[in-house]
């Protein structure tokens, strides 16, 4: 296996004492930080196409199978990421599920302007760790499942009035919803900000290969071209990854 790959999370200090006048300068309170770790998985499979399959392919499936490896590739990785939004972890600093109260990121509101001016304040109060200072986080995208796309599409086009303080919030094509296929339950969505305000999951690449790789074998004296007649494909993805805060994500998990 890989070795772990440590994440420290540092708090902040709180704001800065008051002097008197020829008074003496007190202590500030350190602050602590949090660690977490993951490895990276090693993800992939063989592909083995014998001699005649290859020269009986009049419909040229055979090469297109290549592109059909890496794509199963990025299925694999994607679902890798959605399973932490689906499956709700725990935070490996405090032993708390990714969405909880006490994370001040889980709720049960339904889709609607309401829901994501609430959602807004939930960021936007979130406090830094051991200073208790507001962080401001913005409210910058949502991922819903299909069911949601066409209501989410609607608040952020939609400004009668110029009554919605979320028309083209997530971008004037839509771009920052994410309808994202993998999502199981038709009424639940999950919101946060842009991870260089607040990174809250971290995935990580061996040597920085976020692609999926593909090998061909095809030398005709190694291995099962020379003893078989067949050629190998390998296709191969090594990631791993880990939640490394809470504060710039929520979920709301909706009956129904």
């Amino acid at each position: 296996s890989y070795k772990l790959q440590d994440r420290v999370r540092d708090g902040y200090f709180p704001e800065l004492a008051a002097v008197a006048e020829g008074g003496p300068y007190t202590e500030i309170a350190k602050p602590t930080d949090e660690r977490v770790n993951y490895a990276v998985g090693n993800y992939g499979n063989l592909l083995t196409i014998s001699e005649q399959t290859i020269r009986n392919d009049d419909l040229g499936a055979v090469a297109r199978f290549p592109g059909r490896l890496a794509r199963a590739g990025r299925k694999t990785l994607k679902r890798f990421i959605t399973a932490y939004f689906l499956n709700n972890p725990n935070y490996q600093a405090d032993a708390v599920a990714w969405f909880h109260a006490a994370h001040a990121n889980l709720g049960a509101t339904a889709l609607s302007q309401d829901a994501l001016i609430a959602a807004e304040i939930a960021l936007f109060t979130q406090t830094e760790k051991d200073s208790g200072e507001q962080l401001g986080l913005t409210l910058d995208w949502i991922m819903v499942p299909i069911q949601l796309k066409a209501l989410a599409i609607q608040i952020n086009q939609t400004n009668t009035a110029g009554a919605n303080g979320f028309y083209q919030r997530f971008g004037a094509n839509n771009e920052r919803i994410i309808v994202n296929e993998m999502l199981t339950d038709d009424n639940d969505w999950c919101y946060g900000t842009m991870p260089i305000n607040a990174p809250f999951l971290e995935i990580g690449f061996l040597d920085g290969l976020e692609q999926p790789q593909i090998f061909l074998a095809n030398n005709p004296v190694v291995g099962t071209q020379f003893t078989n007649d067949q050629l190998q494909y390998k296709v191969k993805h090594v990631f791993g990854g880990a939640i490394i805060d809470f504060r710039g994500v929520g979920k709301q998990v909706v009956a129904g």
